[in-house]
């Protein structure tokens, strides 16, 4: 398991400053699509990641101050 994070942390950073360490605006534009692509694929598979986010996003339905009498 050490060597797979390490592996994958040599492989996000890589691809996170692809632009370069100085360009602010396209290391935080790249941290946003390493984000969105592994959210969907933490979604697809049955995670406990997935089960957190519905349970946040059901929750936050019940919060609203219209659904609180």
């Amino acid at each position: 398991m050490l060597e797979a994070g390490y592996e994958y942390g040599v492989k996000f950073c890589e691809k996170l400053f692809k632009n370069g360490y100085d360009n602010f605006e396209g290391v935080k534009e790249m941290a946003k699509e390493i984000h969105e692509e592994e959210f969907e694929e933490r979604m697809k598979a049955g995670t406990i990641d997935r089960l957190v986010t519905t349970l946040n996003g059901v929750s936050q339905v019940f919060r609203k101050p219209r659904c609180i009498k």
